[in-house]
């Protein structure tokens, strides 16, 4: 019997060079599906000028489409795009549905009123940056992204208190007519205006949540102060003067 070879232009059963020696077949040229370019191929099944146009991945173009909600027509990036924008995608999927013993009436009465509160100061938002990010209010006059309220509930859940305790922060601002007790400057909200602990969370952890150990300071004095007592403070502020 004959011994077992290998095809010389085979390595793996892939064909990797031209079954062919020069002179012996002309391929004729061809041009390549993706960048419309002119080429003589290689190989007989050769479909592509390159390895970088058979790899090259083209975008899909869909069809244009009618939106589910606005009937308006719109061409999707992908196929499983419904809705010509996301308002449209919100005001769909966060509809009040029906509930069991609920008559037709009520579920329109309840949601023309969750269209009105809360899609309408959306769609505001949206348009215009001018709203507060928890709440359809305005923002505060020196704040980006909260109101008045939302800002004091911001400040006093990051110090260890609950949200519902902003009233609390506010009074105390105003019980300290705006004044830093340091250095006299005067508060302004969202500007210099920080909460401070009196005896520090890490030295007294039993006192983090007692609104007697807080007071509002000037932003720079809370950072100089970090974790001394009050009483230390004062006594390095001597000792710098």
């Amino acid at each position: 019997m004959a011994e077992k070879s290998v095809h010389p232009q085979r390595v793996n059963g892939h064909r990797t060079v031209r079954p062919w020696k020069d002179g012996q077949v002309k391929l004729l040229s061809r041009t390549c599906p993706r960048c419309r370019k002119i080429y003589i191929p290689n190989r007989i099944f050769q479909g592509f000028c390159s390895i970088h146009c058979r790899r090259r991945v083209v975008p899909k173009v869909f069809k244009s489409i009618n939106c589910r909600l606005c009937k308006r027509s719109f061409k999707p990036k992908y196929k499983w795009h419904k809705f010509c924008s996301s308002i449209c995608r919100d005001i769909h999927h966060l509809h009040p549905k029906r509930k069991p013993s609920e008559s037709m009436e009520d579920l329109e009465r309840r949601a023309t009123h969750y269209q009105t509160k809360y899609l309408k100061a959306r769609l505001k938002k949206h348009k215009k940056n001018k709203w507060c990010r928890s709440c359809p209010t305005p923002l505060m006059k020196n704040s980006k992204t909260w109101c008045k309220k939302h800002w004091f509930a911001q400040v006093v859940y990051r110090y260890g208190f609950k949200l519902s305790d902003w009233k609390k922060a506010e009074e105390l601002l105003e019980q300290q007519n705006y004044t830093c007790p340091y250095s006299g400057r005067k508060l302004i909200i969202g500007v210099n205006a920080s909460l401070d602990h009196k005896n520090p969370r890490s030295k007294f952890p039993k006192l983090r949540s007692e609104w007697s150990n807080v007071e509002w300071v000037d932003l720079y004095i809370n950072n100089i102060k970090q974790t001394l007592t009050k009483e230390e403070f004062k006594l390095k502020m001597v000792s710098l003067k």
